[in-house]
Parts: structure tokens; sequence; C-alpha cells
């Protein structure tokens, strides 16, 4: 027996901590989280070793032909999910597992949020699968080869069963399965641990399964040996067996939830109810060293029924607080459980009930004095009431975290028995029950010893036994969920502690404290530096805010100027119009009737007027550069006669006017045939032409001027080194490349 003064070290924790201290693997928090999924591939022949995490994603399989070796001391975590995407460990038909702990370090199967501190409460279950082993012995399906159940039907990988009863299918010692059992549908879960068609060649040995959903362990054919057992708060039966399981088990032990499961035993034969119920091998196993502790005489339920023509042989056991210990049913044909009885299949002896309404019973009405002949047959095999000794009242807070009675399943009574196994695979044991007196295998390394659930017979001091607690009680020797630990609660803060569970007012926020900010934080506490003002940063932006810390220039500076690509003053930095934008606008005037000289007044000229440029051929013109806006204006004479109508002008952009005649708004009238002397290039409308073309010389200064010549025919002649302004190249004489130099000046301004 342990020292159960252990517990001030570490009561609560799950049983891997204490054997982490005393195995070579790292702290839970310092490993890393490894997940595994299978796409059909399986896990390949492979080691999980204890400084990782293994998270099974779905159903995982160990293919045929893989071996999979999980280390002492190693986590495997079912992650959440039910029915076809269930977590579960799957070895196939012709894959090995080989999960060999130690009683200082176990293996240990749970689900993905357990954080195996102790503070999951001890009847959770249904948080994954389980882990399921398939093989090759015989059953006594039909075929001899079935589906296993838990895993969907469409999964060839799932098959179990053949004709090699000697079937290796691996080892699993020291390992413990907690919290399975999740739903693959309607009244179909997966058991703890499911053993199909399993072979004699495998070693299970030092197993505990802890609040499975369904099941606790499911036996479906084979010849499977099973030493070591503990199964503990199953939601349905601890122990089942069925399809021809014909192996051997020792030192099993159920304990069942007082409020919730079936019975601690459900043996049946076959699966078929009636007429293959007979079928071979048959279902009759040989167990010894039991112990059950029952839900209680008002639950009303059974310990062990056999039914469904299954027999084996049940020896040297305990049996506590049970409504009905055995029952044996008598229902179908052609044989049932009480028939292999009658043909010696079914053999029982050794048995110490305590607290138990009913020892065994007939169930069926063939034989009239059923009930008689087992009564009888009781009495004659040790079957019946005693003191084991045991302590079979248990009980855990309302978190259903600390136990609150802890039980010792040592016996104490007279329990001794001569009835021993003469196969050499029985360890020799001389008592009833599946603990020696004062000897407890379950010790060191299982959950319910991690939790406290085992008595040394000490006095019990419920307290607070964590020495980091801020109430710790050093002469707390179980712990009873009280621990208080002060921190900062909230997980928003910077300074969160993840084991407080009590705020002690220190939780620190950091963040930016300046209102003004853009990221100002009402929750934080301390200033941490990072308030952002967003603004312009560029000195140069007319927006430049110098308190701005963020921000981008392009998008947020403003550039005020001229945004229009045709204005004269057009500002390509800017990006934003600040109506600033001027655009040249020239106005011209056709003053070829008027003799005169033109000169425009408006509203965008000084005092009187401005007088225009003259172009050519009397066409007179104004550049101006004037903001977008309506204008009026109209043309005068140098020194003379104003028109008498007012024009008007919206300027939006750059504009080159065309000529209009000096008071109208169109063109002027006049000769466009450029043949005639008064020929008039801007004319908008044709007139008759009246000076008809005489072709000649009509510069005077030149040798050979023709004075009634008015259209000047390129001959005129010049002495050399005069200075006749029609000698434009000044060869000395006017001809053709004078006139060719004349028109490529066409419409220049001449000073």
């Amino acid at each position: 027996m342990k020292n159960f003064l252990f517990a001030a070290f570490a009561l609560l924790v799950s049983g891997l901590q204490i054997a982490s201290a005393q195995c070579d693997c790292p702290p839970l928090d310092q490993r890393t989280e490894v997940t595994i999924s299978d796409a059909g591939a399986g896990t390949g022949t492979t080691t999980w070793t204890c400084d990782n995490t293994y998270l099974l994603d779905g159903y995982v399989f160990v293919n045929d032909g893989q071996a999979l070796t999980i280390e002492p001391g190693t986590v495997i975590k079912g992650m959440a999910g039910a029915g076809a995407d269930a977590a579960a460990l799957i070895v196939a038909r012709g894959g090995q597992i080989f999960a060999e702990g130690t009683e200082s370090c176990p293996i240990i199967f749970t689900f993905e949020a357990d954080p195996l501190d102790g503070s999951v409460a001890f009847d959770t279950r249904g948080q994954w699968g389980g882990v399921i082993i398939l093989g090759a012995a015989t059953t006594n399906l039909p075929t001899g080869e079935g589906q296993i159940e838990g895993v969907p039907a469409d999964n060839d990988r799932a098959a179990y069963g053949g004709t090699n009863d000697a079937d290796n299918s691996g080892v699993l010692s020291y390992v413990s399965i907690r919290h399975g059992g999740t739903t693959l549908a309607a009244a179909n879960e997966i058991n703890g641990l499911t053993l199909g068609g399993v072979g004699s060649g495998t070693t299970i040995d030092h197993i505990e399964i802890i609040s499975n959903e369904d099941d606790g362990i499911e036996f479906f054919g084979g010849s499977v040996n099973v030493k070591h057992l503990l199964v503990a708060f199953a939601g349905d039966d601890s122990f089942d067996y069925d399809q021809g399981w014909h192996g051997k088990g020792q030192f099993w032990t159920a304990i069942q939830d007082p409020a919730v499961g079936d019975r601690a035993g459900e043996f049946d034969g076959d699966d078929s109810p009636t007429v293959t119920a007979d079928g071979q091998p048959y279902a009759i196993p040989t167990l010894y060293n039991v112990t059950v502790v029952g839900r209680g005489i008002a639950a009303n339920k059974q310990g062990f029924l056999f039914r469904a023509g299954a027999g084996g042989h049940l020896h040297n056991a305990i049996m506590a607080n049970i409504a009905e210990a055995i029952e044996l049913e008598d229902v179908q044909e052609p044989s049932d459980a009480f028939d292999k009885w009658a043909a010696g299949d079914l053999t029982l002896s050794n048995i110490t009930m305590t607290a138990v309404g009913e020892a065994i019973d007939y169930d069926g009405s063939a034989v009239a004095d059923g009930d008689a002949q087992l009564d009888s047959y009781a009495a004659a095999n040790g079957i019946g009431m005693g003191d084991a000794g045991i302590d079979f009242e248990f009980g855990f807070n309302a978190t259903g975290v600390a136990v609150t009675n802890p039980v010792d399943l040592t016996p104490a009574g007279d329990v001794s028995t001569t009835a021993t196994a003469a196969d050499a695979w029985f360890d020799a044991a001389d008592y009833r029950g599946a603990f020696a007196p004062n000897s407890n295998w379950a010790a060191g390394w299982t959950y319910l010893d991690g939790i406290g659930f085992f008595s040394e017979g000490t006095t019990t001091v419920a307290g607070c036994t964590d020495p980091a607690a801020d109430n710790y009680d050093a002469a707390a020797t179980v712990d009873d969920g009280s621990c208080i630990y002060l921190g900062c609660t909230d997980e928003a803060a910077d300074n969160y502690d993840a084991q407080a569970n009590e705020d002690d007012g220190s939780c620190v926020y950091s963040g930016c404290t300046d209102e003004a900010a853009d990221n100002y934080d009402a929750a934080a506490t301390t200033d941490d530096g990072s308030c952002l003002y967003t603004g312009c940063t560029d000195a140069a932006a007319d927006n430049f805010d110098p308190q701005a810390n963020t921000g981008d220039p392009a998008a947020e500076c403003q550039y005020n100027g001229c945004t229009s690509a045709d204005a004269v003053n057009y500002d390509a930095t800017a990006n934003t119009d600040d109506g600033s934008c001027q655009y040249n606008v020239t106005f011209r005037v056709d003053m070829w009737n008027m003799d005169a000289a033109a000169r425009i007044v408006g509203d965008f000229t000084a005092g009187a007027g401005v007088d225009m440029v003259w172009a050519n051929y009397s066409l007179y013109k104004f550049t101006t550069a004037l903001p977008a806006g309506t204008y009026t204006f109209h043309f005068e004479t140098v020194g003379g006669t104003s028109e008498a109508i007012t024009r008007e002008i919206a300027v939006t952009g750059g504009m080159d006017m065309a000529a209009v005649c000096f008071d109208s708004f169109e063109a002027c009238a006049g000769c466009t045939n450029a043949e005639f002397a008064d020929f008039n290039p801007h004319a908008g409308e044709m007139t008759a032409c009246e000076e008809a073309p005489v072709a000649g010389c009509t510069y005077a200064d030149a040798t050979n001027y023709y004075a009634a010549a008015n259209v000047e025919d390129g001959t005129c002649a010049f002495e050399l080194g005069s200075s006749c302004p029609g000698d434009l190249n000044d060869d000395g004489a006017i001809g053709t490349n004078d006139l060719l130099a004349f028109l490529a000046a066409f419409g220049t301004i001449c000073e």
C-alpha cells in the first residue's frame, strides 16, 4: 500500500504527474503537441515518445503490418468529435501496439481538454472515443469474422476475427484510459477498451478504464487474457463479453458510480437471440479474483448477468453493494446460461457477498425449481453473504473532484480460499477478490490512486493540499477542492494568472491611456507608449499635424493648389483644389472694315481697357489668364468708337476664341477670294471682291516698283546692299524665296 501522506505533494493530480517525477519525461506543459490524423495510411511503424502529447484527430489506425510503440509516460489525447468524427486509436487486424508503461510511468489516454491536474470531475464521460484492438482469433459469428462496433460500417479496416487463437496484437501494460465512449450513433457508443477477436499472444496487464460512457471493456470473441483490470464509473457495464470469448482473467475490479451505470458484468454467449446461441466456440472464459462494488441495493441492478448461452468459470470473488449479485437466464433456445451451468460449462465458487439483496437468481420458467437448484449450488460452493472487510462507501465533493470518503478495497475479513487455478497463466492467490490483504496493485499509477480514492485507514483531514495555494493546509490528507490561488483572473489582463481562482485586484492592462489618441483604451491602467495619432506627418503639407505619429501622407496630407492640368498655374503636387486655377483666354476681333486699331474693355481689364495686338490682315488679339467664371467685355477703336454690344464669356478652361467682327457676334463679311487685293482670310461671309488684282512689284524702293500693282508678284529687284524690306533673305533681290519666307512667317506679330 502506498503512503497516503504523499497527498501533500499532489494528491489531486492525475497519477501521471506523480509518476512523471519518477520517470524520464518532461512536465506536461513542456511537451510538444503533435496532431495525428489518418488519411488511410495509418500511423506507420513508429514510436510515440513522452516528450510529446499526441492528439488523435478522428479515427487513427495502426494498419495491417504496422507496429506502434508508445513509450512509458506518454500522454495520448482524443480530440473532440462524435459519430464518424470521433477520435479513437484502432489497432487493425494484423497491426500491433506496444504500449508498455510502468508502475512509476504509466501511459495515459484521455480527452484533449483534460489538463491532467485533477480538476476534471470523476464522472466526466463521452469526451472522445477509446482504444480498439482487432485480431485474428476465433469468434462464434456465422462467418467467423465481424465488423467492430463503434466504427462506421464502411471502414474495411474495422474487421476482426479469424482462425488463429494465438494471434499477437502486441502489449498493453500500465495503461489508463479515461473519459471516453463518445456516441457514434443512437445506442452505439465506443467502449473504453474494445477487444475484437484478439488472440492469446497479446499481453494485456494493469489496465485502468475510467468513466467511459458505454462499457468499460468489451470482448468480441477471441482468446485474449487480461490481468489486473480496474474499471470505474462506467456509464453502462463495467465488463462485457460475447461472441464466444474464451480467454482468461484475473484480478478484475469493477467500481460503479452510485448514480449511473447498468451491470458490473453483462456476459453473452452469442449475438443471436435464439437458434445460434449455442454456436462455437462457446463463450466460456475463466475468471479468478474479482471485486465488484455496485450501485447499491436501491439501484435494483445486477452484479453479473449470464445470458444468451454464456458460460464461464468465476471463482474467488467479492461482490458488495448490489441488489442482485448473480443472475442466470434460461429464456432462449436451444441453449442459455442456465443450460451451460447445468452442463458444467458455467461454474461459480468462493464468492463472498456483502450488502447484497439476493445472492443468485434463476431467470426463466422452464425449470420449476431453478432458484432452489441455484441456491443449493451456492451453499455448496461457498457463495453467500459474509464480511469481506472492504469499504465500499465512497463519495466525492459537489464538483466531483475531491474524494470525501476514501475506500479500502484490500480485504480485512476472512477471504481465504483453497480454490486456486491449475493453469500456469494465473498467479497464485489464496484469497478472494482482486486485492490481497494489505496489498494494492492499483497504487502509484492509477487515476483512482491519484485522486485519493484509496484509503490507508488513516485519519482523513480534508483541506487544501497544494503547497502553492494561498490557503495551503499542511495537515490536510485529502484535498477537498478548497484551494485558493490569488491573482489576476481576467484573461484579457497582461498579468492573467491561469491558476488563480480568486481575483486580488492586481490585474494590469497595458495600452494607450490618452483619450485623444485614436487607439485610446478605456480599460488600460498602464500606458505602454502605444498611442496612435492619425494625421498628416509631412511638414510641407497644408494640413501638417505635428502630433501625428501615424498616417499615409499620400492618402491623408493635403497640398492645396490648382489641380486643373490645362491651367497656366497648374500644380502637379496639389491634391486639393483651392480655386486658384487660371486659364489663358485669347480674344480676337477683325478690324478689316474699321480702318483702326482695336482695344478691349471688360471686367477683367484695368482702367480704360487694353490695346489689342495686331496680328495680320487687320486681326487684333488679346491674351490674358483668368480664373474660372463668367465675364463681360466689349471692343473699342483706339481713340475712337465703342461698339454697341456687350459680350459674355464663361471660362471653364483654356480658351482660344475665334475672330468676330467689330460690333458683331459673327465673323466679318468680306472678300474670301485670295486672288483679290481686298481678300480677308477671316471673313465668314462672301461679299463682292472690289479690288481686282494687279500683279507687280509693290515695294517703292525696288528698282522695278510698279505703282499700280496691288498684288505682289515677287518680281521686285533691289540694288545689292539696299535695305529693301521685301528682301527677306537679304540676297539683294525680291523673288520666290522671299515669298516663301513671308508665307512661313504669316500670322506672326510684326514689330
